[in-house]
């Protein structure tokens, strides 16, 4: 069965048996790709970083697979199929660190069509550039964290994101995050510029903490527990109810919310609420 056939299909149909039949087929850069995750786990894998340093696990893959793949060349295509090609590990340890992958692939596959990667500066305002990534998580399942990871490209995902108290946009510059499904965790720790857009719920977890710029919208109910937690700047724009408390020592930035019943916190030091369009604090 090609892939092609596979994509004109519900992708939550997709077995396990399926992909292992695919994966036979797979392009050599495709190839390249999955060993060069697979070495870079194993070099990884047992890393503790200190107490003090931001050095986690996931971050180190993100970055090695960034510098590491400057001979691999592949297309937005080749990514959307490495989404797909994610379902043979999902039962394996190293489907933790899936999300430091895409998120390396999409990021520095934009660069690389727009300047010499050694040249970039990764402060530079990238998010006027025009790339479009398709990433497919519905026949999975078990969820992706970290998908996002500095972000400044424009993503389509396809199913839900998130999982195990993880972030999904964690420091995102810009561009656009649009997830056709349920964040099942955090959603934009950290978050500079860009839009992320949630066509459903956000199940578990925090929305924008730390966010600085940017917004986010959710289309649907908020179930986790805080939103805009030491909010800097930015905006968040909720639909549905919020279950959690809104503005927990918030010192900028605004939030939407279309629920007269939500819970403002009292540790408020600035920024602005609005509910059904009033500001209430």
């Amino acid at each position: 069965m090609k892939l092609t056939n596979i994509l004109k299909k519900e992708y939550e149909t997709i077995s396990s048996e399926t992909i292992f039949e695919l994966t036979k087929n797979q392009s050599p850069n495709i190839q390249k790709i999955f060993s060069l995750w697979e070495k870079t786990y194993h070099k990884y894998k047992d890393f503790i970083p200190p107490m003090k340093e931001d050095a986690s696990l996931y971050k180190r893959i993100y970055e090695e697979i960034v510098e590491n793949q400057k001979d691999i060349h592949y297309s937005p295509e080749d990514i959307t199929q490495v989404s797909i090609f994610l379902k043979k590990y999902e039962r394996e340890n190293i489907f933790s660190t899936a999300g430091s992958l895409l998120s390396a692939l999409v990021n520095y596959h934009r660069l690389r069509h727009i300047v010499h990667y050694q040249k970039i500066d990764y402060e530079t305002d990238l998010s006027e550039q025009k790339n479009e990534y398709q990433l497919i998580t519905e026949h999975l399942e078990v969820g992706i964290m970290h998908i996002g990871m500095k972000n400044h490209a424009k993503i389509k995902i396809i199913g839900d994101v998130g999982g195990n108290q993880f972030n999904t946009g964690t420091a995102m510059k810009g561009g656009e995050i649009y997830i056709l499904g349920n964040c099942i965790n955090h959603l934009g720790f950290a978050m500079k510029n860009g839009n992320i857009i949630v066509e459903k719920d956000v199940i578990d977890g925090s929305v924008g903490t730390f966010m600085l710029g940017g917004i986010i919208e959710i289309k649907g109910t908020h179930f986790g527990n805080d939103v805009g937690h030491t909010m800097r700047g930015g905006k968040i724009i909720i639909h549905g109810m919020v279950k959690g408390i809104v503005g927990n020592d918030m010192t900028g930035g605004e939030i939407y919310i279309n629920d007269e019943t939500t819970h403002i916190s009292r540790q408020r030091k600035g920024g602005k609420i609005y509910c059904n369009g009033r500001r209430v604090s």
